[in-house]
């Protein structure tokens, strides 16, 4: 029982300090974007960061609590590679299914959504619509890679494998930072810079 909660207590520490880190990282690059990016411009990726939060829950439909019911295993239990594969390819297929063709959805119809999504009674938008579109169009995309990568951040928990996925998540979180600087102080790429390095660092997470 001492080991256990032992181990139980790592696990639950890197998993919180990742949590910890990232929300951090976000509290620190706020000034950083209202001092460095027109303030309009800010503001329009900080209303696309909360539809894209929303997005999230509907790509993803609730199935990470439902492989994490199904694919848990008690400490005696054992489970062929076979069963194992289904558990995780079906809730992973469905996202990328679902989640795909919503942002194939999205990705096709970005000029028609520009109005809805941007429309401001104070501001005419119409010099900012390709630029605009082009940000819908990659958070479409950044959605559909963090929504894969629910299902198997879910797997490295409940396969005890804490530092993989503290690796994995910290990766995300220097990568963000970094390109952040790369792209918006470097390259001047403006608020298209947060969202090509935010894309970026999901799929990278992805992959790893």
């Amino acid at each position: 029982m001492k080991e256990q909660i032992k181990a139980l207590s790592k696990e639950t520490l890197i998993y919180g300090a990742s949590t910890v880190i990232g929300r951090f990282l976000n509290f620190l690059l706020v000034p950083f974007y209202v001092n460095v990016l027109d303030p309009a411009m800010y503001g329009v990726s900080a209303s696309m960061y909360t539809y894209m939060s929303f997005f999230n829950i509907i790509y993803t439909m609730g199935l990470e609590a439902a492989y994490f019911r199904y694919a848990s295993r008690g400490d005696d239990e054992k489970r062929s590679v076979e069963d194992e594969r289904k558990l995780f390819s079906g809730p992973f297929l469905f996202v990328l299914l679902f989640g795909g063709l919503l942002s194939v959805i999205i990705l096709i119809a970005a000029p028609a959504l520009v109005g809805p999504v941007f429309h401001d009674p104070k501001i005419d938008i119409s010099p900012w619509v390709p630029e605009f579109i082009r940000i819908l169009r990659i958070s479409a995309i950044i959605i559909l890679l963090d929504s894969l990568n629910v299902i198997p951040f879910a797997a490295l928990r409940i396969d005890r494998r804490a530092k993989w996925f503290g690796v994995i998540r910290l990766t995300g979180i220097v990568l963000t930072l970094t390109l952040n600087l790369i792209f918006i102080v470097g390259l001047h790429k403006g608020v298209d810079g947060i969202f090509v390095a935010k894309l970026i660092a999901s799929a990278t997470m992805l992959v790893m």
